[in-house]
């Protein structure tokens, strides 16, 4: 009997800088390579450490335009180019509005699949900058000619219900983890309840507006009043210098390190005691799943979307309201008074397998 053909997987993103939309497309690029599947990235711009991608891996093809109606162009005979054996994913929103028009020029929009990966209402309510009212227009416009759409959260596909001008029903497949055939041995990792001071808190992501660090930042300023903490932040981001400034000028700069982009979160997170993040909007908050796998309680904004779908409300963490102060700084000190059921969250990080969302991608691949 013939073997059946694998369909081609081409990711279209901007960069593979770092982000958590960089890092789900590399982690299922690798599932879906090691399933059989031919995989190749297209990146509308490149960055620094890109380069790396082109050696390794995966081929990776860069549209080395900067004007939009060269890039639409260029897009569009990439799509003409590709036979019907061809499937494409694209995620960020200017890259979708672009991916979608490209489709439906070349006649390919069957075998688009758009992601989406924040949540609109709120990210766009924060954002009150020209060039993002004039995306939101554009995305607005440019999605019901969309074909398949898959949402990293079931709060994003509510969202974009209501956000959208129709009824259109996304499909919710999670962000996965990277590998979870085997869980890290936290056997030896000292309990939160031993008194052990300073406690160590930790947050992992970029930093921009909407982290909105500076939530955390009052958190530690609080609780140092009462106790000895320690945060560590891990990342970067444009909105570090002010953040940076905001520490020194509340005499914070020796209880709050900024440890800028680390290769070593596994370390991170399995050195430290709580996970916080203190979101404005999130789309899915792959952190917090990382923070489980290694057996980090989490204390999180309850802001849309993903938080609460990941910690199942309150039966793997504590949410407090968004930019609530003096709620994270109690939920923060529930925690250190409580036992930690390792296991209990590292089971959790489990239901966010990459075999479970390469899973539910491929079936939908396979039937375009």
């Amino acid at each position: 009997m013939r073997k059946k053909e694998l369909k081609k997987i081409v990711f279209i993103t901007d960069s593979l800088s770092v982000g958590g939309v960089r890092t789900v497309i590399i982690n299922l690029a690798r599932k879906f390579r090691k399933d059989g599947y031919p995989v190749e990235i297209l990146l509308l711009k490149a960055n620094n450490g890109d380069e790396f991608y082109l050696d390794n891996e995966f081929p990776v093809h860069i549209l080395k335009k900067k004007n939009l109606f060269l890039i639409l162009y260029a897009l569009t005979k990439f799509f003409e180019r590709h036979d019907k054996k061809t499937v494409f994913i694209s995620g960020k929103e200017r890259n979708n509005v672009l991916c979608i028009l490209a489709s439906f020029f070349s006649g390919a929009r069957s075998r688009l699949i758009t992601t989406i990966h924040t949540n609109l209402s709120s990210e766009y309510e924060y954002n009150k900058q020209l060039k993002h009212k004039l995306l939101r227009c554009g995305l607005k416009m440019v999605l019901p000619l969309a074909k398949n759409i898959v949402a990293v959260s079931q709060g994003v596909a509510s969202d974009l219900r209501r956000w959208t001008f129709f009824e259109k029903e996304a499909i919710c497949i999670y962000n996965p983890i990277t590998d979870v055939s085997s869980l890290p041995n936290l056997s030896k990792k000292e309990p939160l309840s031993s008194n052990q001071w300073p406690v160590k808190l930790l947050i992992v992501g970029r930093l921009c507006l909407s982290k909105n660090i500076k939530m955390a930042i009052d958190v530690v300023a609080k609780l140092n009043s009462t106790g000895s903490y320690h945060l560590e932040i891990c990342g970067d981001g444009p909105d570090r210098e002010a953040l940076q400034k905001y520490t020194n000028s509340l005499g914070l700069e020796d209880l709050i390190t900024f440890s800028g982009n680390v290769s070593n979160v596994s370390e991170k997170m399995q050195n430290s005691d709580i996970l916080l993040v203190s979101s404005y909007w999130e789309g899915f908050c792959n952190v917090i799943v990382e923070g489980l796998f290694y057996g980090l309680p989490v204390v999180s904004t309850d802001c849309p979307s993903g938080p609460s779908e990941i910690l199942n409300d309150t039966a793997y963490g504590r949410l407090v309201p968004v930019g609530e102060v003096d709620d994270m700084c109690e939920a923060i000190r529930i925690i250190e008074k409580q036992e930690i059921d390792i296991d209990k969250l590292q089971n959790r990080a489990l239901d966010f397998s990459i075999e479970s969302s390469a899973k539910k991608y491929l079936k939908l691949i396979e039937s375009l």
